[in-house]
C-alpha cells in the first residue's frame, strides 16, 4: 500500500538523519578549527 511505503520511507528517512548527524558535527568542529587557523595566520601576516 501507498500509506505503508510512505510511513517505511519517512521511518528510513529518520534513521538517515540520524546516522550523518555524527558526520555534520564532526564537519562543523572541522570547518571551525580550519577557520580559527585561518584567522591567525590573517593576523600573523
Amino acid at each position: 500500500m501507498i500509506i505503508d511505503d510512505a510511513k517505511r520511507v519517512i521511518k528510513d528517512y529518520g534513521q538517515y538523519q540520524e546516522l550523518i548527524q555524527g558526520d555534520i558535527s564532526k564537519m562543523d568542529s572541522y570547518v571551525e578549527l580550519i577557520r580559527q587557523h585561518v584567522e591567525q595566520i590573517v593576523e600573523n601576516m
